[in-house]
């Protein structure tokens, strides 16, 4: 800002009187050139007098350090400059040719300014206004004048700041300013500049034939600017032919006229006032603000260009620091608009009120808007607070609550992409955007549908069409963990692992093949042990040999029933045996044959009610409860007619009923019904104890309160475990059923035993007939050892129903030490009685101990095992089939034994030597008969009857 230095005023003239009423100085025919001030008035200094006349005078090359190049006149009554030339002279300040200031009306005829130059008013600037004290205008005229090629900031011809200011009959032609490029008009007033007493002291008339041409503005007004929006200028004559052909490069080239009204819009020009927009506080966009613009405009309604704009906080939330707004200046173009589009807001979240403003007219009225800075969302932290900015997460962090202090490190088991984005890995499932875990799948094969799933759902977590969670899994599985079979879809292993139904007519006809099989298998080994009780023989029977191949294949479906990963050469041989033994296969079966009854849609599948209202993992608990029963009965019945068969094939062979021995139905059944009951039991055992167990196990999920938070029962994994049905059914079957079959019978085979143990070492028959399958095959000191193998095997079938807890890696460990302990007390103790008994038990365990080992190598990690790689693939394949060569090579040796100590073909020999007999003697009696029919025919009188021999 440039002030006056009081060092030297008036380089060639100093004239000061001290009372302006008095005093009057004419200086005439004078000629000033190359004056130096270093104060003001380079040539000619004024002040306080009455009234100073300039008449045909010279300035020349006049310079003055502030103000006036060439004359400073302050303070006068009146001042008159006629014929007067003034070139070259130059002011660092104000008024390169003439700085006039006061309350001095002034007359400037005939004058010409050419190449003066100043700050502002390079030819002339007089500040002539009310705050002075004048009662009234101050007069100003410029009359038949020329202003050439005079040059400054603001005003290159001339700056006039208040004042009645007339133009008459005057030249500008080739001035130069930044605005203002020949004439810069404003006006001061101690009121309002829009009230009636500044308008009374200031105005500004232009008559024509003044002309106003070929002036040039670096920004404003090129030939006109009028920086009094409310100034008494009529802009009738600032029009052709007195205003024209000037420049601008910003706006009004030849007038530029501040607004009167400044308004807000939208892009698409629509108000934008008091409308309220939602804009983000995050450091993704800066809390950009959207797009708007600011139109300003003039008294006439035209556009006015060059304004500068500038957008403030008006308004703030209680208790809100000061926001930080960026990118929120702008100027108008030379329609008047202004566009604001990198305008950013940051600040604490609420409503803020924002003004744009006119930064050099203050008395413009703001327009205002209403913004509302939203909080951080989820994916983004306040990791700057004072600032309050929301900084997004990124790649391989993540961030779900809202305003978070940090980012957190991506959890195992899911790629984070930044933000809130996670998404779970193959093997893995996620209930939810809003869960904090991703969980590992019990079945990993079930989870490998769509990873990104979740993001169809809106963020409240409500999913719709395929975009649920269940989308993630594998096509079959649906449910939490996707543990829970699809409809059409059964559980082959475990109620983990699903498989298509085939058509309900073949699941029925496969249910009866399985149900068939496992009563023929319980009725022989019945018979069998029926038998073996009074053969009294010192040797092992078919009975022990049946036992323990029942025992081995129990083993290898309890080893099938983990979740692991098992290839095509394992699965399909133990999918068949564990249904032929009642073990997890045979559900798949029993769902699939009860079709719509079981279903949720029709079709088989683990679905929730049927349509009697009875949850399906009920009815199947209750199929396998009344199993039991069922193949008593029917093992029962089956040994009974193989009873009634054997009888009439006797009585046929020997041709009278006396020739056989009477059934004994009644006798028969006490001693068949005890030992079938116990072989069914024995048989079933795994299955009823994997109900009773598998009512506890369960699977948790969103232990942090997702979506899906609580515990699922890995059978159906649609119902939260000890919630709604599950808590009585589990406190009813489950602790019955575990009760029973790991305390009661254990405890009461042992009490049997006991209460018998001297019948037994005295081997006496009565005992043995009845009760001698359960201690045969073992030595005289370990008779209770059955109860022992009824504790193992629910050991091994409690760390295979908790194997879905756990996880398979860990369960195949737990399984593996299960029968290693049991392999080493059974080489401790050696319990068997006979020496190859003993040696088909170890080789059993031996080889389920070799399938668990191996199975291990198909988990790809401890929390569940992804895509194999097909030279991996191959090794699986590989592996199993030389396990399940090993485990058959068992299963053989010990049917072949048992074939073998039948002594099956001595029996076949003997039925056919009394086959071959019985015929014969049935050909002689034909023949008999034969004869005695010819005879008779041939004879009249009858014969006498033949003797029959008995």
């Amino acid at each position: 800002m440039c002030r006056s230095m009081h060092v030297v005023d008036g380089g060639g003239l100093y004239l000061y009187y001290g009372d302006y009423e008095y005093g009057t100085v004419l200086v005439a025919n004078s000629t000033f050139a190359k004056n130096t001030a270093g104060g003001v008035g380079g040539c000619l200094y004024a002040e306080q007098i009455h009234r100073l006349a300039l008449k045909d005078c010279s300035f020349t090359a006049c310079r003055s350090e502030t103000d006036g190049g060439a004359v400073y006149i302050a303070n006068l009554a009146a001042t008159q400059v006629q014929r007067t030339r003034f070139e070259g002279n130059r002011a660092v300040c104000f008024g390169g040719g003439i700085m006039q200031w006061g309350r001095s009306a002034t007359v400037i005829d005939g004058c010409t300014f050419d190449g003066n130059s100043a700050s502002e008013g390079g030819g002339v600037k007089i500040h002539a206004n009310a705050l002075h004290g004048l009662e009234g205008g101050v007069n100003i005229t410029l009359l038949n004048s020329s202003f050439l090629r005079n040059s400054a900031a603001n005003g290159g011809g001339v700056r006039l700041l208040g004042g009645n200011t007339t133009l008459d009959a005057c030249r500008m032609e080739g001035n130069r300013a930044e605005i203002g490029g020949s004439v810069y008009y404003s006006i001061e007033c101690a009121g309002s500049l829009d009230g009636p007493e500044c308008k009374a002291t200031s105005s500004l008339i232009i008559v024509d034939p003044t002309r106003i041409r070929n002036n040039t503005a670096a920004v404003l007004g090129g030939g006109v600017f009028i920086a009094a929006a409310h100034a008494p200028v009529d802009l009738r004559t600032l029009a052709a032919p007195v205003v024209a052909n000037n420049t601008a490069r910003v706006a009004g080239a030849d007038v530029s006229i501040p607004p009167v009204s400044l308004l807000l819009a939208g892009p698409d020009g629509g108000p934008l006032t008091g409308v309220a927009v939602s804009v983000s506080r995050g450091a993704l966009d800066q809390g950009l603000l959207p797009p708007f613009a600011a139109f300003c405009s003039d008294k006439a309604g035209g556009g006015v260009g060059g304004v500068g704009l500038v957008v403030k906080v008006a308004a703030a939330p209680p208790g809100a620091q000061a926001a930080l707004l960026t990118g929120a200046t702008a100027v108008t173009n030379a329609t008047g608009w202004a566009l604001f589009q990198h305008a950013k807001l940051r600040g604490r979240p609420g409503s803020y009120r924002l003004a744009v403003e006119a930064i050099e007219l203050r008395a413009l009225a703001a327009p205002a808007m209403s913004v509302a800075l939203r909080g951080c969302l989820e994916g983004e932290v306040a990791a700057r607070p004072r600032l309050d900015a929301c900084e997004p997460c990124q790649r391989n962090t993540y961030a779900l609550e809202p305003g978070a202090e940090a980012c957190q490190t991506c959890m195992a088991g899911a790629t984070c992409y930044g933000g809130s984005a996670v998404v779970p890995l193959p093997g893995h499932w996620r209930s939810s955007l809003g869960s904090a875990e991703v969980l590992a799948c019990p079945n990993p094969s079930a989870c490998r549908g769509n990873r990104s799933a979740l993001y169809s759902c809106g963020p409240d977590g409500v999913c719709t069409g395929a975009g649920g969670p269940n989308a993630q899994c594998s096509r079959g599985y649906t449910g939490p963990l996707c543990g829970q079979c699809a409809p059409g879809y059964g559980a082959v292993a475990a109620p983990l692992h699903c498989a298509p139904c085939v058509a309900a007519a073949g699941a029925r006809a496969l249910l009866i093949l399985a149900l068939a099989a496992l009563t023929v298998t319980v009725a022989y080994v019945s018979a069998a042990e029926w038998r073996d009780n009074r053969s009294g023989r010192n040797a092992p029977l078919p009975s022990d040999y049946l036992k323990l191949l029942v025992g081995h294949l129990q083993h290898l479906a309890i080893i099938y029933s983990l979740p692991l990963p098992w290839p095509n050469t394992i699965t399909l041989p133990l999918r068949v045996l564990s249904s032929s033994t009642a073990g997890p296969g045979l559900s798949m079966a029993l769902e699939c044959a009860l079709g719509p009854g079981i279903g949720a849609d029709g079709g088989g599948g683990s679905g929730s009610f049927n349509n009697g209202g009875l949850p399906a993992p009920l009815q199947r608990i209750l199929v396998y409860l009344l199993l039991p029963a069922g193949v008593f009965g029917l093992a029962l019945g089956l040994q009974l007619a193989w009873r009634g068969v054997r009888w009439q094939l006797t009585l046929w062979r020997s041709g009278h009923a006396c020739a056989a021995r009477p059934l004994h139905v009644g006798a028969w059944l006490c001693d068949a019904a005890p030992i079938t009951a116990v072989t069914t039991a024995y048989v079933l055992y795994p299955t009823l104890l994997r109900i009773g167990l598998g009512m506890f196990a369960c699977v948790a999920a969103d232990k942090r309160g997702g979506a899906s938070a609580g515990r699922y029962w890995v059978h159906f994994m649609g119902q939260r475990c000890w919630e709604g049905w599950h808590k009585p059914w589990a406190l009813g079957v489950g602790v019955s059923l575990t009760a029973v079959f790991v305390g009661v019978l254990p405890a009461a085979l042992v009490a049997l035993l006991r209460r018998h143990r001297t019948a037994i070492t005295a081997g006496r028959p009565a005992i043995a007939a009845r009760w001698g399958f359960l201690y045969h095959n073992y030595c005289p000191a370990c008779v209770w050892w059955e109860a022992v193998a009824m504790l193992q095997t629910a050991l091994l079938v409690g760390v295979a129903a908790i194997g879905h807890v756990t996880g398979p890696f860990i369960a195949a460990l737990a399984l593996s030490s299960a029968l290693m302990a049991i392999l080493m007390a059974l080489v401790l103790v050696r319990p068997l009685r006979f020496a190859a008994l003993q040696r088909l038990q170890v080789a059993s365990h031996a080889s389920a101990l070799l399938v668990l080992q191996v199975s291990i190598s198909f988990v790809d990690t401890p929390g569940g095992g992804g895509p194999a790689a097909p030279a991996v693939a191959a090794w699986q394949r590989a592996a199993g089939a030389v396990v399940m060569a090993v485990s058959a090579a068992v299963a053989a040796v010990m049917a072949i034994e048992a074939v073998r100590s039948a002594q099956l073909g001595a029996l076949a020999a003997r039925s056919l030597r009394s086959a071959a007999s019985w015929l014969s003697g049935r050909t002689a009696s034909l023949q008999s008969l034969l004869l005695h029919g010819v005879y008779t025919s041939k004879q009249q009188p009858p014969l006498e009857p033949l003797p029959t021999s008995h």
